[in-house]
């Protein structure tokens, strides 16, 4: 019997704990400026958090990771107008309708750089390194939620493509139930009133946040992405064909990191059955982001959630766990320490560098297969041809690749040792290690295979330059010799005759024709050089079928 756990509700962003779900989308931006700007665009942009981050918060982390997180990226929220309602909305519940409010979503675009003019404002291009994260927190405002209730809006809302065929549909679907409520929300976020809740199950869900203004430190105003990408990322979404847009990847689930309270903490989950918190069904569907149920969790489930817990706190009634699609937390709601403050903020923050990492090796994935596949398909490379916009291509990879791993691949992320711990659970989780290495691999590899061309032309180059010297050192001595025999005299003693002019005409002559052959052997280098190998060849199979014969009549 699947017993009501009641969570501790209220708004997590203020001065008491509560209980939240934090749902992250990340996305690939190339900034664009904005001329003008409408009145309602102007009212309801991001804007730079003000106090971001906190002096704790900075300190938490190691310098160069809080340079890296802080600096280098912009964070900013959505501000509304001062007297917009609270963005709430409605989702079924055992107990009838449970309100569920919106806080304010929030952006951290990576390497903007901020304060700084992007260097593609013009919204031209992509950098692989230029990564974005959508966040948005779900809380209870009111008292009556359960863990249940934060199971199932945790596995309804995560969805921002279809993960099957058909999924969310039928309008009388549960799906279609939860998110029914939410473009009202959306209208109340972005001031957008005509939001079709038929276009609001997936990516209709998310999009319309991805398009509003960024209000940047400087001064200037941006859209996230030139206006070619909105559409192009419905399209894909809908179809799979195409370009993408501003889609990072394509895993049809937000990262949700979760929050909850419980008065008793992770001991509130044991009972007849199971002693062990973390082996229960509440806790295996918290990690893993599944809906609620009466069935016990399999062994198999039970082996899977202990494997991905940390247990550090547990004698204090406190369960973290990671997966590659998850973050929770259960504890209680302390106020000393701030548990859910820390879990909302420094924990958090540690772990979108992981989510970054993760995603930004997806970009160079992609960026690298679709570099090979242009010069697999393109004819000159077969015909053993370079492509100079190919190189520079890969090279600009390995150059950004290697502030990747220097800038933001730490051994050391922070100064307190819970938040390692954290920190390497997280990276295991989404299987980071192996990812990073294996896109070094192939960056490297094909820096090398790109060594390997300039090696080959700089040898090709050399015997070029070996036949040149050749054809060009014998007119030189053939110049040189009629010079000596001839143009000494007439000319240069001052004598005018049809003999000097014969002299010069010969000179001439030959100089043209030097001249002539040295270009010749310069264009038709490689076809001297195969013809001189294949003689070369010939003259040593001839050389030792004579040695054989030879030997062949001694022994005779």
């Amino acid at each position: 019997m699947v017993r009501d756990l009641a969570l501790t509700t209220g708004d997590p962003h203020g001065e008491f704990p509560a209980s939240f779900s934090r749902f992250v989308l990340p996305f690939i931006y190339s900034p664009h400026v904005v001329s003008t700007s409408d009145p309602i665009s102007e009212s309801l942009s991001y804007q730079p958090i003000e106090g971001f981050p906190g002096a704790f918060r900075r300190q938490y982390l190691t310098m160069e990771t809080s340079a890296a997180l802080y600096d280098r990226a912009l964070w900013l929220e959505l501000k509304r107008r001062p007297e917009a309602e609270a963005a709430q909305f409605t989702v079924p519940s055992k107990s009838g309708n449970l309100t569920v409010e919106v806080a304010n979503p929030r952006l951290a675009l990576f390497e903007w750089c901020a304060g700084n003019v992007p260097q593609d404002a013009n919204g031209s291009g992509h950098d692989p390194l230029r990564t974005g994260f959508l966040m948005i927190d779900f809380f209870f405002p009111d008292p009556g939620a359960t863990l249940d209730d934060l199971l199932a809006v945790n596995e309804h809302f995560r969805f921002w493509l279809r993960p099957y065929e058909g999924h969310g549909e039928k309008s009388d679907s549960e799906y279609a139930r939860y998110v029914g409520g939410f473009p009202a929300v959306l209208a109340k976020l972005t001031g957008i009133d005509n939001i079709d809740p038929r276009n609001s199950l997936h990516i209709g869900r998310w999009a319309p946040l991805l398009e509003l203004q960024v209000a940047a430190p400087g001064g200037q105003i941006f859209r996230l992405f030139p206006d070619e990408w909105r559409e192009q990322a419905r399209v894909w979404a809908g179809s799979g064909k195409g370009k993408t847009g501003w889609v990072a990847y394509s895993d049809p689930r937000a990262y949700v990191w979760t929050c909850a309270l419980l008065e008793d903490g992770s001991r509130a989950l044991v009972d007849k059955q199971e002693d062990d918190p973390a082996k229960t069904g509440h806790w295996v569907r918290l990690l893993n982001v599944d809906r609620p149920s009466a069935d016990e969790p399999s062994e198999f489930e039970k082996k899977w959630a202990d494997g991905l817990t940390y247990r550090r706190w547990e004698h204090d009634s406190t369960l973290y766990g990671f997966n590659v699609h998850a973050g929770v937390m259960l504890a209680k709601p302390k106020d000393e320490p701030p548990v859910w403050r820390h879990f909302a903020e420094e924990y958090f923050d540690q772990t979108l560098l992981v989510l970054y990492l993760k995603v930004a090796c997806f970009q160079f994935s992609r960026w690298l297969s679709e570099a090979s596949t242009k010069v697999r398909d393109d004819r000159r490379h077969r015909t053993g041809h370079r492509d100079p916009v190919w190189e520079q291509d890969l090279r600009t990879l390995r150059e950004r690749f290697a502030h990747l791993a220097n800038v933001y691949e730490f051994p050391l992320l922070s100064n307190h040792q819970q938040g390692i711990e954290l920190y390497e659970r997280a990276v295991k989780a989404v299987n980071l290690r192996t990812l990073m290495k294996e896109i070094r691999q192939q960056v490297e590899a094909s820096h090398e295979f790109l060594e390997i061309l300039a090696d080959l032309d700089e040898a090709t180059s050399a015997r070029r330059l070996g036949i040149v010297a050749t054809i060009g050192l014998g007119f030189a001595l053939a110049t040189g010799f009629f010079g000596m025999n001839f143009l000494g005299i007439g000319y240069f003693r001052g004598e005018w005759s049809w003999a000097a002019a014969k002299e010069w005409v010969a000179f001439v002559a030959v100089l043209l024709i030097a001249l002539i052959l040295l270009a010749l052997g310069a264009v038709f280098a490689d076809t001297l050089t195969g013809w001189l190998d294949r003689c070369v060849r010939w003259f040593r199979r001839k050389g030792r079928s004579g040695r054989q014969a030879r030997q062949g009549e001694a022994k005779g």
